[in-house]
């Protein structure tokens, strides 16, 4: 199964529950230290879409 992401990249997905962690992993490392501000923001964009993507797919199954 295949999600795509915010830039338009197909994502092969192997194992869903994994992935769902590691999104979620990935989404409590921001703090928004200013010189990283407009990073993070990114960061956290693209991994809170991955994870909506991820539990949407989780839902079907």
């Amino acid at each position: 199964m295949y999600i795509t992401d915010i830039s338009a990249e197909k994502i092969k997905i192997t194992n869903l529950q994994a992935a769902i962690s590691q999104a979620n992993m990935f989404l409590g490392y921001f703090d928004a230290n200013e010189p990283f501000r407009d990073f993070e923001e990114v960061q956290k964009k693209y991994w809170k879409d991955i994870l909506q993507k991820l539990q949407a797919l989780a839902q079907l199954n």
